[in-house]
């Protein structure tokens, strides 16, 4: 009896299931959070969308806004906690549908947050604004939204290759590996246990020449900062918009005294592996993967916007503002010790 009682009900089931497949337009108003288990990317779905991405993590809520919530109230933006979402889709869910307080454009947390607490990688706002010299911005060229020098995609990349590509790889620690993970390298990225990343990491090769990506005004290390190591200010006007242009991890080789004018494509630098980059401003190369080096060598840009006295509004994605097609724009795999045909 229990056995023709549980065939009936696998059977009642199995009915339900093909009369809701055979209707994959009828949504009900359910939804479900979805997530997938090996990259921990979760999205919202209807119950009967097809196809169901990842397996159902939270749910089923009555409307999409009360799945959205839940979702970014589950959260992880440092990738420390395999139980909870580490990213999502669309990428932007969690700041631009629904701010649950845990993913906040850097606006949001600059209004309302002590300039000196902000967790933001390398030295703090305060800090970056003691270097800013004003006068350097006197006779610039005021560049126009519509220039095409300053918006046409690799014609103002800030290192003298048609290589454009994020870092890969990173040395992890005293294992003798590394990881592939140029996801951490962009703009906005969420690493284990640290801070955003308010830059772009941007791969290059040791000695590397640095070019300047607009007419302006150069100064060597206007402040002193450990993370930043040797940094570069490049000082340029958009719309009559101010901005600074902050080479960092730049190799000593590039030093010189007071402030200079450049014009675009100048050579300015050279990249290198100085503050957190290496050690001892020396690139780590002590890691080989699938038979070759697995080189962290990287120039880090950051891009501020500057308002009329002088003080940092705003850190903008250097790469979205200058239109450059960098290579592993959309790489989202984290491994250690990939093959290189696959990866690099």
């Amino acid at each position: 009896m229990k056995l023709k009682f549980t065939c009936i009900f696998l059977f009642s089931l199995v009915a339900n299931s093909c009369n809701n497949s055979s209707k994959p337009n009828a949504l009900t108003d359910e939804f479900v959070v979805n997530k997938v288990t090996t990259s921990c990317n979760c999205r919202v779905q209807n119950v009967n969308e097809r196809p169901q991405i990842g397996a159902r993590h939270l749910g089923p809520f009555k409307f999409k806004s009360e799945a959205i919530k839940a979702m970014c109230e589950n959260l992880d933006p440092n990738m420390e906690d395999q139980k909870k979402c580490w990213t999502t889709t669309p990428k932007d869910e969690c700041i631009t549908s629904h701010n649950s307080g845990q993913l906040q454009s850097f606006n949001s947390v600059f209004a309302d947050t002590p300039k000196d607490t902000l967790k933001i990688e390398g030295p703090s706002i305060s800090e970056i604004e003691r270097g800013i010299k004003m006068k350097n911005f006197e006779g610039l060229r005021d560049y126009k939204i519509d220039s095409v020098q300053l918006l046409a995609p690799g014609n103002s990349y800030p290192m003298a290759t048609s290589n454009l590509k994020y870092r890969g790889w990173y040395p992890n620690g005293s294992a003798n590996t590394s990881t592939w993970a140029p996801k951490w390298s962009k703009f906005n990225a969420k690493r284990p246990s640290r801070p955003d990343h308010k830059g772009a990491d941007l791969s290059s090769i040791e000695s590397q020449q640095l070019i300047a990506i607009v007419d302006g005004t150069i100064e060597y290390n206007p402040i002193i900062n450990q993370d930043w190591g040797n940094i570069i200010y490049l000082y340029f006007k958009v719309n009559g918009i101010k901005y600074i242009a902050v080479y960092a991890h730049i190799d000593a080789v590039s030093k010189f005294s007071g402030s200079k004018s450049v014009k675009f494509a100048d050579p300015i630098g050279k990249a290198g592996c100085s503050g957190n980059a290496g050690e001892q401003d020396s690139c780590d190369r002590s890691h080989e993967c699938d038979g070759r080096i697995a080189k962290a060598d990287h120039l880090h840009l950051e891009l501020l916007e500057l308002t009329n006295t002088g003080g940092v509004k705003d850190k903008i994605d250097p790469v979205k503002f200058f239109g450059w097609a960098v290579k592993h724009e959309n790489e989202n795999r984290v491994a250690i010790c990939p093959t290189w045909a696959e990866f690099d």
